[in-house]
């Protein structure tokens, strides 16, 4: 019987979701996580199983990224970004980005003072060319960065598979669909130039608006449809 050692990653990444809690290397439907205590548990086992245990937090660590920038953020922060992006890139299949981190406990998340600092979101994105999964769900749905970021992605990440995007009940429960029509244009025409790479897998939108709940939710379901051929996982599209 083959130790851990002689197994393929993949396989040894099955064999440890099966021995640590929370662990898993599948982009979706959830957040991937690192339980360390766990896995410490697992590696003190023996030599075999330390040496496999450094090398899935290795790899975990070199395909995950999150770029975070709170309301305070300078031009200076902004900078650093593009820095860690650029050295660390073309690695990364799993991007978190959370803007505002410091207001996600008030109970209406709008765009704050980053809305006045440029970040150039097309050249960030042009270093994850690999990206496979992208989690807008910690930043303001009415932000102007989230269309830039949705641009970008769709110019640079050909390989996308898993979209989360910001809820409407996780930000502004009054949020009309006029808010979020842009939103919604740019989702449609990212989904359309991801269609010839196979299309996403997974996606969570904002939900719908009131007024026009049918027509919008009908329009959704069509492209979907037509873009999204093999989608697994399919949320926030009702209210």
């Amino acid at each position: 019987m083959p130790n851990l050692l002689t197994l393929p990653p993949p396989v040894l990444a099955h064999v440890m979701e099966f021995a640590v809690n929370e662990f898993t290397q599948e982009l979706a439907p959830l957040e991937r996580q690192l339980p360390l205590r766990d896995l410490k548990d697992v590696a003190l086992v023996c030599k075999n199983t330390l040496n496999s245990v450094r090398s899935l937090v290795s790899s975990f660590r070199a395909t995950t990224m999150t770029l975070a920038l709170e309301n305070a953020a300078i031009t200076e922060d902004i900078e650093a970004l593009y820095h860690n992006v650029e050295t660390h890139g073309a690695s990364v299949s799993d991007l978190r980005i959370i803007l505002n981190e410091g207001n996600w406990n008030t109970k209406s998340i709008r765009p704050g003072h980053l809305e006045n600092l440029e970040i150039r979101w097309n050249t960030l994105f042009g270093f994850l060319v690999g990206l496979k999964r992208l989690d807008l769900s910690r930043i303001p749905l009415l932000s102007r960065h989230t269309v830039d970021i949705l641009e970008a992605a769709e110019t640079h990440c050909r390989n996308m598979e898993f979209l989360i995007l910001p809820r409407k009940g996780d930000t502004n429960p009054g949020v009309h669909s006029v808010s979020i029509d842009k939103v919604m244009t740019a989702l449609y025409a990212t989904m359309e130039r991801w269609h010839s790479t196979g299309g996403l897998k997974q996606l969570t939108v904002p939900s719908r608006n009131e007024t026009n709940h049918y027509r919008e939710s009908t329009q959704f379901i069509e492209n979907v449809t037509k873009f999204c051929p093999k989608i697994e996982y399919l949320d926030g599209y009702q209210k």
